[in-house]
């Protein structure tokens, strides 16, 4: 079973998004930008990493996080995903390879990056 990191911090994101992809891919997930290093570090294994922007807080602050993932030689997809499109922005800027608007499309974004449709 193919393996993604899920970075966010708010629970209920979380549940959703594990809940719709449970059944397709290995889902690991952090709430803090260092957790989430660590994991990445841990697993090499990672094909997929859905990203939010702010983690924790309503300010983006996950651009280094994206920046040091691709440092370590990371080239699978990275899907920024915020409702704020200027959010989505500055992490495509910080690396990140597609983008979610809405959160409630990451399983679909998810199934069509990975071929799991």
């Amino acid at each position: 079973m193919k393996k993604v990191l899920l970075v966010e911090d708010y629970e209920n994101w979380i549940r959703l998004i594990k809940t719709q992809l449970s059944e397709k891919v290995e889902v690991i997930t952090a709430e803090t930008i260092q957790k989430a290093y660590k994991l990445f570090k841990a697993n090499p294994d990672i094909k997929l990493v859905i990203m939010d922007a702010c983690v924790p807080g309503s300010t983006p602050n996950t651009m280094n996080l994206i920046e040091d993932i691709i440092k370590d030689g990371f080239t699978n997809p990275i899907i920024a995903m915020s409702c704020t499109p200027r959010h989505i922005a500055t992490l495509i800027l910080s690396g990140a390879t597609h983008s979610v608007e809405n959160k409630a499309q990451v399983a679909c974004k998810v199934e069509e990056l990975l071929n799991l449709k």
